[in-house]
């Protein structure tokens, strides 16, 4: 596996990152330091489940 994206999946996770609202670009663009930043971010949270608000405890 590469540790490369295509410049289609790069487009396809900025585009999740927007509309999430994890990355707002600037003047139309995106700053490097911000998309480095969610990136990280987000690779910290891969893996974990989703907490529901509505869940009751044991």
């Amino acid at each position: 596996m590469s540790p490369w994206l295509t410049l289609a999946e790069a487009a396809r996770r900025i585009r999740r990152w927007v509309e999430s609202g994890d990355l707002t670009p600037f003047a139309g663009r995106f700053r490097a330091a911000d998309i480095l930043a969610t990136e990280k971010k987000m690779r910290a949270r891969r893996g974990r489940p989703r907490k529901t608000a509505n869940r009751e405890s044991p």
